[in-house]
């Protein structure tokens, strides 16, 4: 007796379901992110949506598929340089078809500026000079070399920044929003072929060998704009970082 296969697989959803769910979350968390002014608040949002995708990523690449689709998540942490420059960070959502490359970005940046409280009392203080949150899709291509991936891409970004002002003695916030043109260029290592998910600082392997894993690299970011930026990062992703 031939028994119908549709029982052999079980997904609790189809590949093209959680991308549509992805793609969703996507736009609710880049509408949440445009009318909040608190980098805090978008890194956390950000963040749940990565977590989201991360868990939805592990369950695809367990599906009945023989190959599998190219989606990860990553996160970035370095320092940049310029007018909206300082201490930098943000995480990305990618997505790629053949060679071509598509990211949505959120970064932030932070400059500090420290003084001397007083005279009598020689303790340094630190305060935020300038704070920087952009929301950002970008396209581009990316090349792929057994364990090794190359990639560049430009977009269109949305800009917000606060600056901490001195007029009269008196200390002004200035807020302004614009345009800009993203831009990034990453070099990331990840597992040439399937093997199980490690945990633990990867010392413990669980489950079945799987497409989902890590990756490491260095990524060079920035953003042309009226206040233009650029630099330089280390960055950790988790997701389908090739097709196995």
């Amino acid at each position: 007796m031939i028994r119908s296969c549709r029982s052999c697989v079980k997904t609790p959803l189809s590949f093209i379901a959680k991308v549509k769910l992805v793609a969703f979350l996507s736009q609710v968390f880049i509408k949440a992110n445009l009318h909040s002014t608190s980098a805090t608040m978008n890194l956390t949002h950000f963040s749940l949506l990565i977590l989201i995708v991360s868990i939805n990523l592990k369950a695809i690449s367990q599906t009945g598929q023989k190959q599998n689709q190219i989606l990860f998540a990553e996160g970035f942490v370095g320092h940049s340089w310029g007018s909206a420059g300082g201490f930098s960070g943000g995480v990305e959502l990618n997505f790629q078809k053949n060679r071509s490359l598509f990211t949505l970005r959120y970064a932030t940046a932070v400059k500090l500026r420290s003084g001397i409280l007083s005279p009598i009392v020689p303790l340094p203080y630190f305060e935020e000079k300038s704070e920087l949150d952009e929301v950002s899709v970008l396209y581009g291509w990316r090349f792929i070399e057994n364990a090794r991936s190359f990639s560049f891409s430009l977009g269109f970004s949305h800009n917000s920044l606060r600056q901490l002002i001195t007029d009269n003695n008196q200390k002004i916030i200035k807020a302004s929003s614009y345009v800009g043109l993203p831009f990034e260029a990453n070099i990331k290592w990840f597992k040439a072929e399937k093997k199980r998910f490690r945990i633990i600082y990867g010392l413990l392997p669980v489950g079945k060998p799987t497409a989902f894993g890590g990756s490491f690299g260095f990524k060079l970011f920035g953003n042309i704009s009226t206040n233009s930026y650029g630099g330089a990062s280390l960055v950790y992703g988790l997701g389908l970082h090739k097709k196995y």
